[in-house]
């Protein structure tokens, strides 16, 4: 499951590279941004009345945006007015920006953050009921662990956008997820984060070699890798591997390699608690969080 999972994001890269060289497309990207002002007297209507709005470009999370401010059109009850928000914009072919959904950052006392080790229930894809472009899930878990937060009850429910389709956690039995609640009171999978991770002999979670490690955030950070030993092998098929891929992938000596079997043995990694600091550290850093939440 996982090389499937590795192999389908890898040609989805290679595709999406080559349309980008080939043709001129949109892109999406993700900003944390600062409100500035309405301009009522630059509309646009398509089904809708929207008004030109402008913000201040606090730090671009995903994406290519290289000026201190953007500018989109909205209709004016879905504009977030907050001096720090996380936008979701979609880059047209005409060049100009259209608004997809936002995220208020909000203070300490006020966010409702959740990470735990998941087992799946189920995960449902579902029509959302805006002009949300990526694909949409309702997903079910049962919390098996608390790493962060602690929700009021064994199973949660919350949503969750994926623009590539099915989210990668689901081919996973468990996952280390987060969730935060939104302005609507809903809860929502923060986009593309997730940890799989697997039972150990002395009864811990934990997950080999992760990715946050490669995060620009986390280049000095004192957490290493160290010996697992997993309850049961956790181990992945190399066969369609070029020997670079393996290198990338499944590096040594994180990960045993059996090219007699074309298996890579995940041999090191890390405890939840410790994907979880550079996780917050990395990319939860990147988008906004890492002052709201406590360590």
């Amino acid at each position: 499951m996982a090389l499937e999972k590795m192999k389908t994001r890898f040609l989805i890269t290679v595709v999406l590279l080559l349309i980008s060289v080939l043709y001129v497309q949109s892109q999406h990207v993700y900003i944390n941004a600062e409100f500035i002002s309405i301009d009522e007297n630059d509309k646009k209507v398509t089904h809708i009345e929207m008004v030109k709005t402008k913000y201040k470009v606090l730090n671009v999370i995903e994406g290519s945006y290289d000026k201190d401010t953007i500018s989109f059109y909205a209709h004016p009850s879905s504009i977030p007015k907050a001096k720090s928000v996380l936008l979701y914009l979609n880059q047209e072919k005409n060049g100009e920006y259209s608004f997809l959904l936002s995220t208020d950052l909000k203070t300490k006392e006020q966010v409702k953050f959740y990470v735990f080790v998941g087992e799946k229930v189920s995960l449902e894809p579902f029509e959302p009921q805006s002009f949300i472009r990526d694909n949409a899930f309702k997903a079910k878990y049962r919390i098996i662990e608390n790493v962060y937060g602690s929700y009021p009850s064994e199973i949660i429910e919350f949503e969750v956008y994926d623009h590539y389709g099915k989210p990668a956690f689901g081919h996973f039995d468990y996952v280390l997820l987060y969730v935060s609640e939104g302005e609507d009171g809903k809860l929502y999978h923060e986009k593309y984060q997730y940890s799989a991770v697997y039972k150990t002999v002395d009864g811990r979670w934990a997950g080999p070699l992760d990715s946050e490690y490669k995060h620009a955030y986390n280049s000095e950070t004192k957490i290493k890798p160290e010996k697992i030993k997993f309850l049961k092998e956790v181990k992945f098929s190399i066969s369609n591997y070029s020997k670079e891929q393996v290198n990338t992938f499944f590096p040594e000596p994180f990960f045993e390699i059996d090219t007699s079997t074309s298996k890579a043995t995940a041999v090191m990694g890390n405890y939840v608690d410790e994907l979880f600091i550079l996780k917050l550290n990395g990319t939860l850093k990147a988008r906004g969080f890492t002052d709201l939440l406590e360590k």
